[in-house]
């Protein structure tokens, strides 16, 4: 199998001296020095990544990585900004260009063959994707027509209801997005699950970034052709609003807002019926440990009473045996027996009605248990 082909642009031949030895071995490696050489190279052979310095003179890696993504031969080329520069306007730019990924120098090996290595992967799935939304794009576009904007939406709240867990309702937005022709990624964030999914393969790193930063932006943040649409739980990536046709923009908007809206409020219902499910477990928990404690209860109460049973008899036997000695008449005999026998009547009576209260309150857990079950 041959290897992927690696193209490294910067104006040091310095830093190709100190990543030939970290990729030589894997990947088939170019170097040049400039932008303007860069797009000279792909026409000749086209590499599988390209790693961008930014500062060079001449065409920089902004403006390189620019022309590479307009043009339709390149525009699929991943491309990993490689710099020193780490502030969040260096990185929203670098994505605005159509950068895949962002690594800061100095890197680590594992760090930079991990980051290849995810953007080839990528790039073949993207690849295979847009293969498929070619053959399919005729049947999509006549879905889009007969169901109509505001269909969509309806159809969403429709099938949402029926999504149980956050990536399939992650994945019916993307569904969704795609009868609008937008590219989206999608991200769920709540407290049990992070779920990110991209309508074109994987998302790369940098979009999971930059969703985290515009996420204090508002609720609908702009920004060149793209746009980011947040709610509390969900945020949407739009990668290719219409701004050259406003009447369709500003309809795609409005009407997107409205789906992700209720997507909010379908994950709030899934965590209303999450913490329910945490709720009823350990109510059964409790349930089954005060019926554990119940059934000791009753097993010490019935070995309580055979031993006060035992006790009493044998309280009676001493009574009994103990008239002999007394010189009792035989009324007082039987008035002494009438009286202990009397005492020992009301504290099994009394035994009685402590273990019907103990019944008792088993069968109310039993009816909780039974409600929890249902």
């Amino acid at each position: 199998m041959s290897k992927h082909r690696v193209l490294l642009v910067d104006d040091e031949p310095f830093n190709f001296e100190l990543i030939k030895p970290v990729l030589e071995q894997d990947y088939e490696l170019d170097f040049v020095d400039a932008g303007e050489a860069c797009l000279e190279r792909v026409n000749l052979s086209t590499p599988d990544i390209i790693l961008m310095d930014i500062e060079m003179p001449g065409m920089d890696g902004y403006e390189t990585c620019k022309k590479l993504k307009t043009n339709g031969t390149t525009q699929n080329i991943p491309v990993t900004f490689v710099s020193g520069l780490d502030s969040v306007e260096e990185r929203l730019k670098g994505y605005e260009v159509g950068g895949d990924d962002y690594v800061i120098k100095p890197f680590s090996a594992k760090e930079l063959r991990s980051k290849i290595e995810v953007a080839i992967k990528n790039k073949t799935e993207k690849d295979q994707l847009q293969k498929n939304a070619s053959e399919a794009m005729g049947t999509a576009m006549t879905a889009m027509t007969s169901a109509g904007e505001l269909g969509v939406v309806l159809h969403f709240f429709e099938a949402s209801f029926h999504a149980k867990t956050y990536e399939s309702l992650a994945q019916l937005v993307l569904d969704s997005m795609s009868n609008y022709g937008l590219n989206c990624s999608v991200r769920i964030q709540t407290p049990y699950e992070d779920v990110v999914l991209s309508g074109s393969g994987q998302p790369n790193p940098l979009e999971k970034e930059l969703m985290e930063v515009l996420k204090s932006k508002g609720r609908i943040f702009d920004f060149g052709n793209r746009s980011v649409i947040n709610f509390e739980h969900v945020s949407l990536l739009i990668k290719n609003m219409p701004c050259d046709d406003q009447d369709k923009y500003g309809r795609v908007k409005d009407n997107v807002a409205i789906l992700i809206e209720g997507a909010e409020a379908r994950i709030n219902s899934i965590l209303v019926e999450e913490k329910l499910r945490l709720q009823q477990k350990a109510l059964q928990e409790v349930m089954a440990g005060a019926k554990m404690s119940l059934q000791k209860i009753d097993d010490k109460q019935q070995k309580y009473k055979k031993a006060n049973m035992a006790i009493l008899d044998n309280l009676i036997h001493g009574i009994e045996e103990s008239f002999m000695h007394l010189g009792l008449s035989e009324e007082q005999e039987s008035a002494l027996l009438s009286t202990a026998q009397g005492a020992i009547e009301k504290a099994l009576k009394l035994y009685d009605q402590g273990y019907k209260m103990d019944k008792e309150l088993e069968n109310v857990i039993h009816g909780i248990e039974k409600v929890v079950k249902d």
